[in-house]
């Protein structure tokens, strides 16, 4: 049972700078959509 608080502590760390980085990149989206060009490469 000690496992359980482990894997969800370990999981907390990954999901929480992954929500930054996809806000920001809805945002790049954004502006360059409205060009018509995506930075898809990067």
């Amino acid at each position: 049972m000690e496992a359980d608080p482990a894997s969800e502590r370990v999981s907390e760390p990954q999901p929480a700078p992954a929500e930054p980085q996809r806000s920001a990149w809805e945002l790049i989206d954004e502006e360059w959509g409205e060009q018509g060009e995506a930075p898809m490469c990067m």
